[in-house]
């Protein structure tokens, strides 16, 4: 490597102790069969650089976890098994071309092309490449859409984690309120505060309340008392604000913290519904 990289002044005399791993890339063809799973080491292996063998496991297994509950509690059909396999493996095929790539151009295998190289350099031209690809490796980063971009924090988009905000997040830690089931985040502000609206909120969640809960945002004080429902008086409305939504806003949680539907409005509750029973078959 050294005479590789060309470094002067340095010379290795003595080798007190070396050792040698192969790097294998490997993808199971499915990650299922019949009631069969797999996760884990046991459907991907990957290059040990950038450590994403243990992290990509952990994702697996909190993928299927959910979803296992789900059908086994009958909250769901089992087709929504189908989704752990399409999900996860998407995501292994990803780190794969990722971490081949890294490991290609550490250790000099050249498997990769001159102008993959220098994007690498360190230019200020390659400042915003180097960002970029650095975030899109993290798995705060993995997503579910069919076409691998990437997006930065605080920006709400379906399929993607629920950005981290200290207002929202920290509840998970104390009292459960972003674990379990799935949540419904409904921003209601004083701009659009009427009965009715906040009536047909609560129904909604009524009918479903057994498999998710509801956290309303609002900036104002609001009389709703009910165990199941979790209410952020948020004054200056900054989670709004940080989320880039707009008032009566609807955020469709998974268990696994994505977010799984997103709602600009009020008037998109019954298209919610719908989409639910069809893809859960939620017993209302």
């Amino acid at each position: 490597l050294i005479n590789e990289y060309n470094i002067i002044d340095l010379t290795i005399s003595d080798l007190v102790w070396s050792s040698s791993s192969p790097f294998y890339n490997r993808l199971a063809d499915k990650f299922s069969s019949n009631r069969v799973y797999l996760a884990g080491d046991a459907c991907h292996s990957f290059s040990p650089l950038g450590g994403f063998g243990m992290n990509t496991g952990f994702g697996d297994a909190f993928n299927l976890a959910w979803k296992l509950y789900y059908c086994l509690k009958n909250i769901s059909n089992h087709a929504i098994l189908d989704t752990y396999g399409s999900e996860r493996r998407m995501i292994a095929m990803r780190l794969i071309q990722q971490t081949d790539l890294s490991t290609s151009l550490i250790a000099r295998l050249d498997r990769h092309s001159i102008n993959e190289e220098l994007k690498w350099l360190p230019l200020m031209s390659n400042r915003k490449h180097i960002k970029n690809t650095m975030y899109s490796g993290s798995g705060l980063s993995q997503h579910y859409n069919s076409v691998n971009d990437f997006i930065f924090k605080n920006v709400l988009r379906v399929n993607y984690l629920l950005p981290f905000i200290y207002d929202i997040n920290t509840l998970s830690a104390s009292d459960d309120t972003l674990s379990g089931k799935h949540s419904l985040i409904f921003f209601l502000s004083t701009q659009i505060l009427c009965q009715n609206i906040l009536d047909k909120t609560l129904g909604f969640f009524k009918s479903y309340r057994k498999y998710r809960q509801l956290i309303i945002i609002t900036d104002c004080i609001t009389n709703i008392i009910d165990s199941d429902v979790q209410v952020i008086v948020d004054k200056s409305r900054s989670i709004e604000k940080k989320y880039k939504v707009i008032n009566g806003s609807t955020i469709l949680l998974r268990p696994d913290l994505y977010v799984e539907y997103l709602t600009i409005g009020h008037h998109f509750l019954d298209l919610m519904s719908n989409y639910l029973n069809k893809k859960y078959d939620f017993i209302t």
